[in-house]
């Protein structure tokens, strides 16, 4: 084995650089992928980091341990706020820090400890959108890109801030505002596993297009086997919406130092046509009145070995749905236990400020439009 090593030992006076020209950030990131991807154990981290700083040429851009490695995140994570829901019924049942506090479900009269909920993985985690809306326009230069429409004044639609509900917002609003279009849909986390993850994101309807991706805020983070409970998933999201619409936030404008305030709307949801119905609290669209839009009841034809709701086109156009009386009608079913047309109860959307839970709603064409013949109708 000596032998072996000395044969192939690089010569002498030959430079051996085994840097791969990257960050620490990137370090840092591609080490956090792997482990995730491989589901490490913190040993066989701890074994890993020091294997790649042997073989890191004496360079700092290895973290050392995974004390070095974490570090970085640690602003971040003290941040998250873990909220608890009920491991019988899941209903929200609070947040709080200390493992020993007890948790009681209004809903059902069960009662928990927090050090048991999160054991069991009854919480899910949510991020402030405050700090993040006013890191970005603090330290990323976003305010100078924000824009309201297009300033010729055409009725051209080219983006969201062109449309109705916007311009509708911008006439209204006496004070500096931005508008914020959000989405929730489930991610699976692997391929061979049930468990999935349902993230809140939010992305700034003023910045331009071409860098609104770069720019996306992730407020929650719902994890388990399950589909989350729309109404204790969103909860704190929607009151800090409500906070932010009707109070705002202060920042500084870093090119003059000056303090500004500045007020948050939620305009617009953007979901697939399997989520959207968990958040307006709906039927899906293969049920009786599953449309979002419309009040067509549609029907049931044959499709194959089975069936498929269509929705023809009738000799009368239904009446379109509305904000006003869904939210009136939710309230009605929420009561009375039972589905009224097509509306199973509240919407936790219904209590965000200045937000349609109809028109606010992008309809989804991927799930919506079906293939089927004229005359299979």
């Amino acid at each position: 084995m000596v032998t072996m090593v000395q044969e192939n030992a690089p010569e002498a006076g030959v430079d051996v650089n085994c840097s791969s020209g990257l960050t620490e950030n990137q370090s840092i990131m591609s080490i956090l992928s792997f482990a995730l991807r491989h589901n490490t154990t913190g040993v066989l981290m701890e074994d890993l980091l020091k294997l790649l700083k042997l073989h890191s040429a004496g360079t700092t851009v290895v973290p050392s341990s995974r004390y070095f490695l974490e570090k970085p995140f640690a602003d971040i994570t003290n941040q998250f706020k873990r909220h608890h829901y009920c491991r019988v019924c899941t209903k929200y049942i609070g947040s709080s820090q200390s493992l020993e506090e007890t948790l009681n479900c209004v809903s059902c009269s069960s009662f928990t400890t927090v050090k048991a909920s999160l054991e069991e993985g009854n919480f899910f985690i949510s991020i402030p959108l405050k700090d993040q809306l006013k890191d970005i326009l603090e330290n990323h230069n976003v305010h100078d890109l924000c824009f309201r429409g297009d300033p010729s004044g055409s009725r051209v639609i080219k983006d969201i801030c062109d449309g109705s509900l916007y311009q509708t917002l911008k006439s209204t609003s006496k004070d500096d505002f931005l508008s914020l279009t959000f989405n929730c849909d489930g991610v699976p986390v692997f391929q061979s596993s049930k468990f999935s993850i349902w993230p809140i994101l939010c992305c700034i309807n003023e910045i331009p297009p071409e860098s609104r991706d770069k720019h996306v805020l992730l407020c929650a983070l719902w994890f388990g086997s399950k589909k989350p409970d729309m109404s204790c998933f969103f909860k704190p999201f929607v009151e800090e919406c409500t906070n932010l619409s009707q109070v705002g936030f202060e920042w500084q404008d870093p090119n003059n130092q000056a303090r500004r305030h500045m007020k948050v709307h939620t305009l617009c949801c953007v979901c697939d046509a399997v989520a959207r119905p968990l958040l307006q609290n709906f039927k899906q669209f293969n049920g009786e009145y599953g449309c979002g839009v419309c009040l067509h009841p549609g029907m049931q034809t044959r499709k194959g070995n089975g069936k498929t709701r269509v929705y023809a086109c009738p000799d009368e156009k239904p009446s379109d749905r509305n904000h006003k009386t869904t939210v009136e009608i939710g309230q009605i079913a929420e009561r009375q236990g039972k589905t009224i047309l097509g509306i199973k109860g509240s919407s936790p959307l219904a209590d965000l400020p200045l937000f349609d839970l109809i028109n606010g709603m992008v309809p989804d064409y991927m799930h919506c439009v079906s293939s089927l013949e004229f005359q299979d109708l």
